[in-house]
This record gives structure tokens, C-alpha cells and sequence, in this order.
């Protein structure tokens, strides 16, 4: 078994404060009632990908994915698609078109790092690493509920503060899972933790 160090949870909360960021502008619409619907939760559901992705110094696709989501956001606030179409019989918001396809590109991104079949190897692992921190954050967050309640000004969709040690152990997981010694060699050469120690 792996032991962990200090350095595991340094990621983890690396990661976690950058979740956090991320979302400051979903929390500020939701809460004034800006944008309530629930396709808001499409585009808190990039944020988790795109900040493992930041935290591992790479930046340049998460944050055009999320700035993609974010627009969407903001035009759904200002000009959505009824203002645009007219009638439409089901309501239509555009982020509903744009957060998937950042998702999708955020997950993709793992096919990035190596040659042949290390991409596929990376995408493999990183799918894997997601559906095992979903499972963790399903079995895991209904003990933290018993201890600690949520907040509620937010729905439980949103990253929310007092669960932080939830999300340090999440990413933790999920590097554990992804980060293979020869998925990070490849990463590296995209400049992976370029501004972190090699154990971070």
C-alpha cells in the first residue's frame, strides 16, 4: 500500500482551492438568483476536471473550457435563447450545448500525454479515476452529512466550503489513480507540475 505524504494532501488542497476558485462566479449567480436552473449544474461539473488539470500546472485547455461554460452562463443570463429564437416548446439555455462539450474536452484531455497506446492508457485511468471519486464521494458524503450539515444557501450540486477535506481526499484519489509513474513521464513533457515539487 501506498503510504501517503505530506505532499499527497498538499495536491489535494492545491486542487480543492482551485475547485473553489473555479466556482466563485456559479455561487455568486446562484445565490442572487440570476441563474437558478438546474443546467447551472452542468457547468459546476467542469470545474472538478478542470481544476485536477490546473493543479497539474497544465492550463491553457482547462482554462478555455471553463471560460466557454462561464460565457455560456453569462449569455443565458443576458441573451438566452428565447431572446434569440423566440418560442421555443422546451427551454433551452446555452450552456446546456456548451458545458457537455467542455466536459468532454476536459476529459479527453487525457488522451494528450504519451505516444500509442499511453494515451488511451491515460484516458483509461483518468475515466477510472472519475467513477471511483464519484463512488467515494457517494459513500463518504452521506458519513460527512451525519457530522456535518450543508449549506443551505447552495445546493449540494456545488462544491461546498465546510466539505473541503472531502475534495483534498478526492483529488488525492484521483492523482493516485491517473498519475501512473509512466503517464507522468508523457505529462511532463507537457509541462506537468512544472511549478511543483516532483512529489506534489
Amino acid at each position: 500500500m501506498t503510504r501517503l505524504t505530506s505532499a499527497d494532501f498538499r495536491f489535494g488542497l492545491k486542487t480543492s482551492l482551485f475547485l473553489y476558485l473555479l466556482n466563485v462566479p456559479f455561487y455568486l449567480v446562484y445565490v442572487t438568483g440570476l441563474y437558478v436552473v438546474p443546467p447551472i449544474y452542468l457547468a459546476v461539473a467542469t470545474t472538478f476536471v478542470a481544476a485536477y488539470w490546473m493543479a497539474c500546472g497544465l492550463y491553457r485547455v482547462p482554462v478555455a473550457a471553463y471560460s466557454a461554460v462561464l460565457a455560456a452562463v453569462v449569455l443565458d443570463i443576458v441573451a438566452p435563447p428565447s431572446a434569440v429564437f423566440g418560442y421555443t416548446p422546451v427551454a433551452l439555455h446555452w450552456v446546456v450545448f456548451t458545458a457537455p462539450a467542455a466536459l468532454l474536452a476536459l476529459v479527453f484531455y487525457a488522451l494528450a500525454f504519451g505516444r500509442g497506446l499511453w494515451r488511451l492508457v491515460s484516458l483509461a485511468l483518468l475515466l477510472a479515476a472519475v467513477v471511483a471519486g464519484h463512488l467515494y464521494l457517494l459513500l463518504a458524503g452521506v458519513l460527512w452529512r451525519l457530522a456535518v450539515p450543508p449549506l443551505p444557501a447552495l445546493p449540494p450540486e456545488f462544491p461546498q466550503p465546510q466539505d473541503l477535506p472531502l475534495y483534498v481526499v478526492l483529488y488525492e484519489l484521483w492523482r493516485k489513480i491517473h498519475q501512473r509513474p509512466a503517464i507522468r513521464r508523457h505529462m511532463a513533457a507537457a509541462g506537468f507540475n512544472r511549478h511543483c515539487k516532483p512529489t506534489c
